[in-house]
């Protein structure tokens, strides 16, 4: 990590990236890509298809993005990194109460396993792991060797 690079920067520049891999995908043919610009139909009502663009701009990637990088400083790297794996847990419990799709047993197991890893860091982090001791600093040769 360098400290210098800003969080904001890292996640710009992988959205970079992908939106650059996506755009080469779509010009050689592999992924057919077709948009319109004409007038949509949003919260059902008509409207500019600029208004559903900036809505997931900014809700689905800019503050969504934001937020997690906040949510990895407070939190810590470690933590965070399983923190996120709940993801796929909401995601199984909104398709569970809204697209009425029961989970399968390996699905709870697997959604247990993950509760059960935040927990244990959680748990190592407030016991505090041991610390090691710094690397010893080569002294310089005064005598020219």
């Amino acid at each position: 990590v360098d400290p210098r690079l800003p969080s904001v920067a890292m996640a710009s520049g992988g959205m970079a990236v992908g939106a650059a891999v996506l755009l080469l995908v779509g010009l050689t043919g592999l992924l057919p890509l077709h948009a319109t610009f004409g007038e949509v139909t949003f919260a059902g009502q008509p409207t500019s298809w600029l208004v559903p663009i900036a809505g997931l701009s900014l809700v689905a990637a800019v503050i969504a993005y934001l937020t997690g990088i906040a949510g990895t400083r407070i939190l810590g790297p470690r933590l965070s990194s399983f923190v996120g794996l709940t993801e796929v847990l909401f995601a199984v419990l909104i398709a569970w109460l809204f697209l009425n799709e029961l989970p399968t047993g390996w699905q709870l197991f697997g959604g247990a396993l993950i509760v059960a890893g935040v927990a244990l860091v959680r748990l190592d982090e407030l016991r505090g792991s041991p610390s090691t001791p710094a690397p010893a600093t080569p002294e310089l040769a005064l005598d020219g060797r």
